[in-house]
């Protein structure tokens, strides 16, 4: 029996659980789509998981409306529709079906009865069942809108709803024009405020509270009915404004971009169209925003009004590159058909004036120094000031000799000058053939009585003159080898030619400092560098030197480059391996290199052949002086019987 004590409830059926796990799991959706009443024959259920059917189901339906509750997420709300046709017994019992006719849900109420119009007390009557889930998010919430009934509330809150998620809102009576209280009654943009009047709130400090709002006369202002959730204010909102000195019959976009949280979200507003403050009339420099609309005006005068850098202007300096190029290709007949700039007589007096006065010309001016111009006279001379300038047309150059080093052609004639003179004086032929006759006369057999003894080169003696040579021709294509080039030649002794190639016949340049003779420099008979008796390596036979090393346990290699810094190789094996919980020691390379390893690396070796050994080696660092390794054990098997083999690089 129904009392005080009775408990109602709606929970999953045992069937209705396995299916949203596994529309969880899958991710698939899932539905409600029918909804049962019974009268459970009298009696007070009680709603089980196991059930698969109602005591006694009365009636079946689809439902009119499931949706998920606006104030619980995990509340799914089921609801169908009586009406007032059907009827005639209790309703204890509710089932909720799915799209595949099985019982998912299960409830028990409060016993109501249905009756029916021919019983003289008809109704429509909603069941409503409030069924709590573990998550929604795979219960898909839809109906039939052509097979169910709809309350009248259910219908107003759709409607409402709908409209309220429009872009175009109600228009406001005014827009904010600076961060204002959101609460009482106000003047803005020069409106007085009534109460429960619309207000375009843009202007405040946090963004966040922007949007629409509705006037309270004493309270704090609420947001609008339709532009109170998220889902209402979304991007591109418009609402237009209705009175207001500077907002006045405009219209406002939201220009925030998704996903918008109201509240949270800073929301901006942007004129989209209205009154921008610029007076009716003509400009010659606009200013306009994104949205196409002139937002400034202006008339300027001046070349920098209207944004022009790259003119010259008349009477002022400037410090523009004019780049200036010919319309038509420029003629050498004087037709004026070419040239890229134009530069007319003084006053374009044409011919009624020829005197330099009138001269069509160019001013050079230097901190006030106007005396020099470049100027045309009327029969077509260039004069620079008052000068001629000199051209192809009335100067020919190969008729005249340059003051340096001039090239004289024909037979000149110069004054001879007077025996001994010893000044920059010209010398003739004469001049010179006494001065030679004077000095063979006097020649005698001991060089040291000259005059140019400190400039010439002696045989026997050390000389400290320094000669600088050239070779009369390019070398040969192939670097020299045929002779073709060289400054100096130095030949084998004797010039014994092919018939002796021991070295001591080599062509050879001697080193002597103190009188020490250790060392020459040679070229063998097969052509090779050798210094003393070291033959010094090119690129031609540097490969004497790279021949093939056998691989032995330890051993090395040096390999010369090109900038003098030989490369060395190191190979060698570190001791045998201990158990797993001896620390293996750091080993040092058999030579340090000089200066740095550049790579050192490790292979693991066997000591044993074939017997197999669960370890191997890895490197922890190396530096020029040696190598850290440590056995990685990877097994349980055979241990201390490899050792590890470095390879390692250096200068």
């Amino acid at each position: 029996m129904t009392d005080q004590n009775s408990q109602f409830f709606a929970i999953l059926t045992a069937v209705g659980e396995a299916k949203q796990a596994n529309a969880a799991a899958l991710g698939t959706p899932w539905t409600f789509a029918q909804m049962g009443v019974g009268d459970a024959n009298g009696t007070d259920p009680i709603p089980s998981r196991t059930q698969t059917k109602l005591i006694n189901e009365r009636r079946r339906a689809p439902l009119n409306q499931v949706k998920v509750d606006p104030t619980n997420a995990s509340v799914i709300i089921a609801e169908q529709i009586i009406p007032e046709s059907i009827g005639g017994w209790w309703v204890r019992e509710l089932a909720l079906y799915d799209a595949d006719g099985d019982m998912v849900a299960v409830a028990n109420c409060a016993p109501t009865f249905k009756p029916l119009l021919a019983q003289g007390s008809g109704r429509t009557q909603v069941i409503r069942i409030n069924l709590i889930v573990s998550s929604t998010a795979n219960i898909e919430l839809k109906i039939d809108p052509s097979v169910v009934l709809a309350t009248r509330e259910y219908v107003d809150t759709v409607v409402v709803d709908a409209l309220s998620k429009l872009d175009f809102k109600h228009s406001v009576l005014v827009a904010t024009t600076a961060n204002i209280a959101l609460n009482g009654l106000q003047t803005i943009d020069g409106v007085p405020l009534p109460a429960d009047v619309r207000v375009l709130v843009k202007n405040q400090a946090a963004p966040k509270e922007n949007g629409l709002y509705t006037v309270s006369s004493a309270g704090v202002w609420r947001r609008t009915q339709d532009a109170d959730t998220s889902v209402e204010v979304t991007p591109g909102l418009f609402v237009s404004v209705e009175m207001g000195t500077a907002n006045g019959d405009s219209v406002w976009q939201l220009v925030t971009d998704a996903p918008i949280v109201l509240g949270t979200t800073a929301l901006v507003f942007e004129m989209v169209a209205g009154r921008t403050g610029i007076n009716a009339g003509t400009y010659s420099v606009l200013t306009v925003d994104k949205y196409g609309r002139v937002i400034a005006g202006t008339n300027p005068t001046t070349l920098a009004g209207h944004g022009i850098t790259n003119a010259l202007r008349v009477d002022v300096v400037s410090q523009q590159l004019p780049a200036l190029a010919a319309p038509l290709p420029g003629g050498i007949d004087g037709t004026g058909s070419g040239g890229a700039l134009q530069i007319r007589e003084a006053q374009e007096v044409g011919a009624a004036q020829t005197t330099l006065d009138y001269a069509p010309r160019i001013l050079f001016h230097w901190q006030g120094l106007k005396a020099r111009d470049l100027a045309m006279s009327n029969l077509g001379d260039l004069l620079w000031g008052s000068n001629l300038v000199y051209h192809g047309g009335n100067f020919s150059p190969a008729s005249k000799a340059n003051l340096a080093s001039p090239a004289l052609t024909g037979t000149p004639t110069a004054p001879t000058a007077t025996a001994g003179t010893n000044t920059t004086q010209l010398a003739t032929t004469a001049f010179v053939w006494s001065a030679v006759n004077t000095y063979a006369t006097t020649v005698t057999a001991s060089l040291n009585l000259k005059a140019d003894v400190a400039t010439s080169l002696r045989i026997g003696t050390v000389s400290r003159q320094r000669p600088i040579l050239a070779g009369p021709i390019p070398a040969g294509a192939d670097n020299g080898g045929d002779g073709a080039g060289g400054a100096a030649e130095i030949r084998e002794v004797q010039e014994v030619g092919g018939t002796q190639t021991d070295m001591k016949y080599a062509p050879a340049l001697l080193f002597n400092w103190s009188s020490k003779f250790a060392r020459y420099l040679k070229m063998s008979s097969v052509g090779d560098l050798v210094w003393g008796d070291k033959k010094i390596f090119t690129e031609g036979n540097i490969t004497d030197v790279l021949a093939t090393v056998a691989l032995q346990p330890n051993g090395r290699a040096l390999i010369p480059t090109k900038d003098g810094t030989p490369l060395y190789l190191q190979w060698y094996e570190g001791p045998i391996s201990g158990a797993e919980t001896v620390a293996y020691p750091a080993i040092n390379h058999p030579v340090p290199f000089p200066n740095l390893c550049l790579f050192a690396g490790v292979f693991t070796r066997s000591t044993t052949g074939s017997t197999l050994s669960d370890q191997m080696f890895q490197v922890e660092y190396w530096d020029r002086l040696g190598i850290k390794v440590f056995p990685q054990w990877f097994g349980t098997g055979n241990q201390s019987l490899v050792k590890p083999l470095i390879f390692a690089i250096g200068y």
